[in-house]
């Protein structure tokens, strides 16, 4: 239950970090001919036993979709009704305790592909590996060993606690990072 409020705390912050970052407009100062693409995403949240959300923010508004599946063939789909920059999908009545593959596609094309997701267990009292950190830095050699190290552990949830951007937290630094 802890990580459900847990999760369910962080995508509040992305969503409200998505709309106070100017994401939501698609206005990225790009070129409004080129195609849509993903300019921060995709992320998970609210991992249930038999749910997930995806989002992710695109360049500008597109008509975005979720191809996903017990296997690479992804034989299950669900698409939005309007063209949006602010890409949110619940996928419902998924296996609990299963991994399922998905990707992410703007306006048709496969924006994000070969990715996958587990879902929680049926019984809340099988234990998961979590790691907490936070100041992520800006890329020097040991902040990447410290992220190789978290990735060898195998946790589930990864938490970030903040420091992530720094100057005056614009998207333009988040973004690239």
């Amino acid at each position: 239950e802890t990580a459900r409020i847990i999760a369910v705390l962080f995508l509040a912050l992305i969503v409200d970090a998505c709309k106070s970052s100017g994401g939501g407009s698609g206005g990225t100062g790009q070129d409004q001919g080129a195609p849509p693409h993903i300019s921060r995403g995709p992320q998970l949240a609210q991992v249930s036993e038999t749910s997930i959300l995806i989002a992710w923010l695109s360049s500008k508004p597109a008509l975005g979709s979720v191809e996903y599946g017990l296997d690479p063939s992804l034989a299950l789909a669900s698409s939005e009704g309007a063209p949006t920059a602010e890409h949110v999908f619940r996928l419902e009545g998924l296996l609990p305790g299963t991994r399922y593959h998905y990707r992410v596609l703007l306006d048709g094309a496969v924006e994000s592909d070969g990715h996958t997701f587990d879902t929680a267990p049926a019984d809340p009292s099988v234990p998961f590996r979590f790691a907490v950190f936070g100041d992520s830095g800006s890329g020097s050699r040991n902040q990447y060993e410290v992220a190789a190290r978290v990735l060898e552990a195998g946790p589930v949830l990864v938490l970030i606690a903040g420091d992530v951007v720094y100057d005056a937290g614009r998207a333009s630094e988040v973004d690239p990072h």
